[in-house]
């Protein structure tokens, strides 16, 4: 198969932009980031890091009320213990 370049490629208006955009599709420039920012996140993960410091979420669970458990912690402790 031979590559094919494509010029002067007829691109969608505004509006058909906005309102593709008002449904929820991103771009793919928009898509790569996101692919980006999980690949970075799914480094980071086997050494230890914690997914919800990753996301800044305990600022989150603690504005809502809530208290984060992290079983890791619960199970060394018991651990420890016995």
């Amino acid at each position: 198969m031979r590559p094919v370049v494509v010029r002067n490629i007829k691109r969608a208006g505004p509006n058909a932009i906005g309102t593709l955009a008002a449904a929820g599709v991103s771009t793919a420039h928009e898509a790569q980031k996101r692919k980006d920012d999980e690949d970075g996140k799914c480094r980071r993960l086997p050494s230890g890091e914690f997914g919800p410091d990753m996301d800044k979420m305990r600022a989150r669970f603690k504005k809502a009320v809530l208290v984060y458990a992290d079983i890791r912690k619960m199970l060394s402790a018991a651990l420890t213990a016995a």
